[in-house]
């Protein structure tokens, strides 16, 4: 799983890492840490630039190999005030509920490896705020909302776009019968125009007929992005690429003389 810090103009940088405990010490620790559960924690680090380590600190207690009375004036041959922990293995339960395990204090040091973690560059959000429908990842919530429009995500609503901005190109677009696909039904008029009457209230009309293309394209609700800007780009790409699948459909004409079986495109104005 790829790994992010976030880069700031003027060099400081901020690392996410996760140990095991929350009262570890960090230089440059942000706000206080997260519970992951699983005895998990996340902690968030400031640093003058870009590192390979973060080294993260926390004091350990161990045995020192010996017990001590807790109450001196029960001091004997039998109960010294301390022993090791061979002495104390041998005594009875009773007399060893006189005893408390002496533990020394160490300074353990972890090294916390971030030199494979990606640069985000922290981007300035839009003068007009965020879109409504940007979805920045979960990375958000642990580097806070201000850096949303830096994160990878999402921008939602593709597919009622691609029905309104489309509905002006086509005769219908159908976008109940599948989540990740949509069709497009495109008009196709005769060459030489055929035309058939129709009544309308008292009067009657000529109209040309048509033949219809059924084209079927994928379109996700969804339109992913590195950031926003990069999203924003995905959306706009990716409708221009659809408006001229269905331009040049549309360009298209049936071939009155192949009685349909055919059909012409429409060379541009010159």
């Amino acid at each position: 799983m790829s790994r992010y810090y976030l880069q700031a103009p003027t060099g400081e940088c901020v690392y996410v890492i996760e140990n095991e405990t929350h009262q570890s010490t960090t230089t440059g620790e942000i706000g206080t840490p997260t519970h992951l559960g699983n005895n998990r924690y996340r902690h968030l680090i400031l640093t003058t630039g870009a590192v390979d380590v973060i080294n993260s600190s926390r004091v350990v207690k161990e045995p020192c190999g010996t017990y001590t009375l807790d109450d001196k004036r029960l001091a004997s041959i039998l109960l010294p005030v301390q022993i090791k922990d061979a002495q104390y293995a041998e005594l009875d339960d009773d007399l060893q509920t006189h005893y408390h395990r002496e533990m020394a204090e160490s300074t353990l040091i972890t090294a916390i490896p971030v030199a494979d973690h990606i640069p985000i560059e922290a981007a300035r959000i839009p003068d007009g705020g965020l879109p409504k429908n940007w979805q920045p990842s979960a990375l958000t919530l642990i580097y806070g909302p201000q850096f949303s429009a830096a994160m990878p995500g999402w921008l939602s609503g593709f597919r009622q776009h691609i029905k309104t901005t489309m509905s002006a190109h086509c005769s219908d677009v159908w976008d109940h019968q599948s989540k990740t696909s949509m069709e497009f039904n495109i008009r196709a008029f005769y060459d030489p125009p055929r035309t058939k009457q129709v009544k309308v209230g008292r009067r009657q009309e000529t109209r040309q007929t048509w033949m219809t293309h059924r084209l079927t394209l994928d379109v996700a609700d969804l339109i992913p992005g590195a950031d926003l800007a990069a999203a924003t780009g995905n959306w706009e790409q990716q409708t221009a690429d659809i408006l001229a699948t269905i331009h040049e459909y549309s360009q298209t004409r049936t071939c009155s003389h192949c009685d349909g079986r055919g059909f012409m495109t429409v060379e541009p104005a010159a």
